[in-house]
């Protein structure tokens, strides 16, 4: 089974914790995805609102 990691900032982050991803339509398990802390949340959030207004400026955004 696969497991996934957080991008932030362009770098995987890792969780010591995961819990299971399932297709609601079958319940199959499709992999193992990060249970993020507070920490990296908050860390994640302040990275999108770096890389916004750059994002915004994109002619094809």
């Amino acid at each position: 089974m696969k497991t996934y990691a957080n991008t932030v900032d362009g770098r995987a982050v890792v969780s010591d914790r995961t819990f299971e991803s399932r297709n609601p339509a079958t319940g199959e398990v499709l992999g193992l995805v990060p249970h993020s802390t507070p920490e990296q949340v908050a860390q994640a959030v302040a990275a999108a609102k770096a890389a916004q207004p750059a994002w915004a400026a994109r002619p094809d955004a």
